[in-house]
């Protein structure tokens, strides 16, 4: 094999091996597992304004459901200090709605 022919073959090599550690091994769409999260996330929040702007009987479920996924998005950007911050002070906010629309 000429010099040419194996730097090619490594060339695509190190290409495969990258794609596959970038999606985890699983579908492009879905990627790793914290891509699964994200778009469960996503979902979540679209669901809970959805409860929330509806304003029925079962929006109070809303501020349940934001909390969960802001919980979720503490583990996803857990090394992302803005997004961390940022889902911290939403889940208390969360919390807050929680307590004026369940308890009080």
């Amino acid at each position: 094999m000429d010099n040419k022919a194996q730097v090619v073959e490594l060339v695509d090599t190190t290409v495969s091996e990258a794609v596959d550690a970038s999606h985890g091994g699983s579908s492009p769409l879905l990627g790793t597992n914290d891509q699964l999260y994200k778009w469960i996330m996503s979902i979540t929040f679209l669901g809970s304004a959805l409860l929330l702007s509806s304003n029925f009987e079962y929006s109070r479920i809303g501020f349940l459901t934001f909390f969960a996924g802001h919980l979720m998005g503490l583990y996803v950007f857990r090394r992302d200090n803005a997004m961390f911050w940022h889902n911290i002070i939403f889940s208390f906010i969360d919390l807050w709605g929680i307590y004026r629309w369940w308890f009080v």
